[in-house]
C-alpha cells in the first residue's frame, strides 16, 4: 500500500504532467482488494482528477465523464477552493454538453445545468477557461431554442461540374441541409494541369480525371461517434450526409443527363473535418475524421480466382450478379432499385435453377414449359372482341402466348418434389422467406409506392431472406 501511496504524491508532484506514472497508479489501483481500496482512495483525489483533466484536454468527452463522477464525489473536492471547483465545473459541464449530444441522454443535460449554476466566477472570455464557459453557455442556449448545426468538410471520388449555387435539401425526420459542391482535377492528373483549370471527362464513372469538394451544413447535431444503425462502420453523421448527396446528385443527374454519375456511401469519405456549431460559435472542432475500416499488411493483398483443378472459376450465372448489383444498391441507400434488382434475382433464380430441379425431381410429371399455362377463354381480357375460334386459333399462332405460374405456385411444386427440402424448412416458412422477398416489389414497379416509406433495415432483410432461399434449395 505504501508503495502505491508514495507514487500518488509522486505524480502530485509532478503537478499532473506525468500522464504514464497515472495510468500505472490506476493500474494499480484496480488489481487492489477492497479492503486495500478503501484505506487507499483517500489519496486518489489527485489521479482523479488528472485522469479527468488528460481526458477532457485530448477532447475524450464521454471518457471524461466518469472521471469527472470520481472528483466530485470525492471527500477531498469538498475541501477545494472556489476558483478550482469553478475551473472543474466549467469543464465538466463542457464535457456533459458533448456527451449529452452524441447519447441524448437527459440526465447528462440535467446535470450540466446543475453544474452551471454552481459556478461562483464567470472567468474573463479571453482567458481559455473563459473561452470554453462561453461554449457551455452557448450550448445550453442552442439546445434550448434547436440552433445545433453539424459542419463537414471532405473530397469523395464522384466527377461532377462544380454547383453555381448553395443547394438547400430537405431529408425525412425534418433534417433540412445546405450543400455547396466544387469540381477538382484528380490527385493523378492535378499536375498536368496549371492554376485552376476544370478537368472533367465525358462518363467518368470512376472519377479518373476529377473528384468533388463538398460542404454540408445540417441544421442539428449528428454524432460523429455513435454507429449509425443501418451500418455499424459509419456514424450517424455520415448516414445522413450520404443521403444529402445522393438526393443532390439525382437532381444532377436529371438536370444534365449525365447518366454515369453514381451515389456515394460512408466509406468513400476517406477523411474530413467537423465543426459542430451552437449558432455561429465553433464549440467543438474537428479536423480529421476517419471511420474507413483500413487493412493495413507487409503481404501483398491478393486472391486466386483459380479452382483446386487450376482452372479458373465460372463465370457467376446471372441472379447472382443481379443479387450483387441489388447489395450495391443497398449501400449507397438506393433503396427502390435494390428491391426491384432483388426480386429480379429471384425470379431469374426461380426459372434458371427451381424449374429444372422440378423438372428433374418430379420423373417426367412437369415438361420444360411447365410453369407455363393458357388462359381460359373466359379468363382473356379481350374475349369480347374474339369468338372462342379465334382465340384457339391466336393461341395455335402463338399470338396469344403462355402466361407463367406465380412463383407461390413454382416453389409449392418445388416443396412437394424435393424431399430434402421438406426436411430443412417447413412449407409455411419457405412461403414467408418468398413474401419477404417479393415485399413491396409490385407497388415499387407499378407505381403505387411512396418509397420514402422503405427502410434500410427491412430491405436488408429481405436480402437476407433470398440468400437463404438460395441456400436452402442448393444445399450449401
Amino acid at each position: 500500500m505504501n508503495e502505491i501511496i508514495n507514487q500518488i504524491q509522486a505524480y502530485d508532484h509532478s503537478k499532473f504532467k506525468n500522464v504514464s506514472l497515472m495510468e500505472q497508479i490506476i493500474k494499480k489501483y484496480n488489481s487492489l482488494d477492497s479492503d486495500t481500496q478503501k484505506q487507499v482512495e483517500p489519496y486518489m483525489y489527485v489521479v482523479y482528477r488528472g485522469k479527468f483533466d488528460s481526458l477532457f484536454t485530448s477532447a475524450n468527452y464521454i471518457q471524461a465523464i466518469s472521471w469527472g463522477n470520481k472528483v466530485v464525489c470525492h471527500e477531498r473536492f469538498k475541501q477545494e477552493r472556489s476558483d478550482n471547483k469553478d475551473h472543474f465545473f466549467i469543464e465538466d459541464v463542457n464535457s456533459l454538453l458533448v456527451a449529452y449530444l452524441e447519447n441524448k441522454n437527459p440526465n447528462l443535460l440535467s446535470k450540466a445545468k446543475q453544474y452551471i449554476q454552481l459556478i461562483k466566477k464567470v472567468p474573463a472570455e479571453t482567458s481559455n477557461l473563459g473561452t470554453i464557459y462561453v461554449k457551455d453557455i452557448s450550448i445550453l442556449n442552442s439546445i434550448k431554442d434547436n440552433s445545433l448545426f453539424t459542419e463537414t468538410h471532405f473530397i469523395v471520388p464522384i466527377s461532377i461540374k462544380s454547383l453555381k449555387e448553395r443547394i438547400h435539401i430537405s431529408l425525412q425526420d425534418n433534417i433540412e441541409a445546405d450543400v455547396t459542391c466544387v469540381a477538382l482535377p484528380a490527385q493523378n492528373v492535378m499536375h498536368q494541369y496549371e492554376g485552376n483549370a476544370s478537368v472533367i471527362r465525358d462518363q467518368d464513372h470512376d472519377a479518373t480525371y476529377s473528384v468533388s469538394s463538398w460542404t454540408i451544413t445540417i441544421d442539428r447535431y449528428l454524432s460523429c461517434e455513435k454507429p449509425s444503425p443501418i451500418d455499424s462502420s459509419a456514424s450517424i453523421m455520415q448516414e445522413y450526409v450520404c443521403k444529402v448527396i445522393n438526393k443532390v446528385i439525382d437532381k444532377y443527374r436529371v438536370k444534365t443527363g449525365e447518366y454515369w454519375v453514381k451515389n456515394i456511401y460512408p466509406a468513400m469519405i476517406q477523411g474530413h473535418s467537423i465543426a459542430y456549431r451552437a449558432k455561429n460559435l465553433i464549440f467543438r472542432n474537428i479536423l480529421f475524421y476517419d471511420r474507413g475500416g483500413i487493412t493495413i499488411s507487409s503481404k501483398q493483398s491478393e486472391i486466386s480466382l483459380t479452382d483446386n483443378n487450376g482452372s479458373v472459376v465460372d463465370d457467376p450465372p446471372l441472379y447472382i450478379k443481379l443479387f450483387m448489383d441489388a447489395q450495391t444498391h443497398l449501400l449507397t441507400q438506393n433503396l427502390s432499385s435494390s428491391v426491384l434488382l432483388l426480386n429480379i434475382a429471384f425470379e431469374n433464380f426461380t426459372y434458371a435453377v427451381v424449374c429444372p430441379m422440378i423438372i428433374k425431381l418430379s420423373q417426367g410429371t412437369y415438361n420444360n414449359e411447365f410453369y407455363l399455362k393458357i388462359l381460359p377463354y373466359k379468363d382473356y381480357f379481350l374475349k369480347d372482341y374474339l369468338t372462342k375460334d379465334q382465340y384457339e386459333d391466336a393461341i395455335s399462332k402463338k399470338i396469344i402466348k403462355a402466361k407463367g405460374m406465380s412463383q407461390y405456385a413454382i416453389y409449392k411444386l418445388l416443396y412437394e418434389n424435393d424431399p430434402a427440402l421438406q426436411q430443412k424448412i417447413s412449407k409455411n416458412k419457405l412461403t414467408g422467406l418468398i413474401s419477404s422477398i417479393r415485399k413491396n416489389r409490385n407497388e415499387i414497379a407499378h407505381g403505387n409506392f411512396n418509397d420514402t416509406m422503405l427502410k434500410h433495415n427491412d430491405v436488408t432483410r429481405q436480402m437476407q431472406s433470398f440468400d437463404k432461399l438460395v441456400s436452402l434449395v442448393e444445399n450449401k
